[in-house]
């Protein structure tokens, strides 16, 4: 390589660092894909479909999970109740990897409260709509399911697994 050639970096940054307008539309397009997997889960959770749960998350979470099996079945016994709503405690909170001037990766996190007619839930998911580095890794990698009670106990859980956990603490 040429010495004093300047080739575009690597660089990552949040979306408060975009202008105001272009934070606006990447704002709405976080939540609709939020609600849009939030909406696959749920609908998934309520058929109590496996298949259609599993075809949810990345193909790296599903190699990374312990048991995605397992886990879906227990998320299945945890969640009682019918679905009335959900609600979102904030907007999405995303990153983006920037390489070489484009969006290399986006990283979602996104977590609303959900109601049945029986409990009340706190869900934690941690999604990449966009990985053009590691394809395997788009789509849904990590799932929490707790009892909002339990919310405050949690520090940085979207850095600790794959697949699906759920707490009682």
């Amino acid at each position: 390589m040429p010495q004093g050639t300047d080739f575009p970096k690597e660089t990552s940054r949040s979306r408060n660092q975009l202008n105001g307008r272009t934070q606006l539309l990447d704002v709405d397009n976080d939540q609709q894909q939020a609600q849009k997997t939030l909406k696959r889960v749920l609908d998934a959770i309520e058929k109590r479909d496996k298949i259609a749960l599993k075809s949810v998350f990345s193909k790296k979470a599903l190699n990374e999970s312990i048991d995605i099996d397992k886990e879906i079945e227990a998320l299945f016994n945890f969640y009682e109740g019918n679905l009335i709503s959900w609600q979102e405690n904030e907007l999405p909170q995303t990153s983006d990897h920037i390489q070489y001037g484009s969006l290399a990766q986006r990283r979602l996190v996104f977590c609303p409260r959900v109601i049945t007619d029986k409990k009340k839930y706190f869900f934690g998911l941690l999604d990449f709509p966009v990985d053009k580095e590691n394809p395997d890794n788009q789509g849904l990698y990590a799932l929490l399911v707790i009892y909002p009670k339990d919310e405050k106990h949690l520090n940085n859980w979207q850095n600790e697994f794959a697949g699906i956990r759920l707490r009682n603490v």
